[in-house]
């Protein structure tokens, strides 16, 4: 099982969009986001996800494999055909190194699941417009559903 330290620094961490025409958007667990909402409604979106392919189940690979599996993630997520802007992971502590990650657009919690469990991460944050961002565990030992 995870540990609730690990959802703990999930919770602590800074997921960060880079939308090229404003400023950084920072998304915190449990949190509404009005820049998140404004960046759907002007691409005509009402769902989100944040998955990164960085450090699988929270262990530490180095950069260049880091890199490589983030490629993959931007292949697999283009071959859905969703919209995606980069993005990157900011935890308050700072012994770990920002995940680059990806906000992508109209994907729904079980999408956002199951992707997140094929790039063997423990969890992966999603909202919806008007809602809170909210962190979803996806490690099927964890005893989630896809809902």
């Amino acid at each position: 099982m995870m540990s609730a330290e690990l959802i703990d620094a999930y919770r602590r961490t800074t997921y960060i969009v880079e939308a090229s025409h404003v400023s950084p958007i920072a998304i915190r667990i449990g949190e509404r986001c009005g820049a998140v909402d404004q960046l759907l409604i002007d691409r005509g979106a009402s769902r989100w996800a944040f998955v990164t392919a960085y450090n699988p189940r929270s262990t530490r690979l180095s950069d260049g494999e880091n890199q490589a599996r983030h490629r993959k993630l931007v292949q697999r997520v283009g071959a859905l055909s969703r919209e995606m802007l980069p993005g990157r992971g900011v935890g308050d502590d700072a012994s770990w190194a920002p995940e680059i990650s990806l906000f992508i657009f109209e994907m729904e919690p079980g999408e956002a699941r199951a992707l997140g469990r094929e790039f063997e991460q423990n969890a992966v944050v999603a909202g919806a417009l008007g809602g809170c961002a909210e962190l979803l565990v996806v490690a099927a030992d964890f005893g989630e559903n896809d809902n």
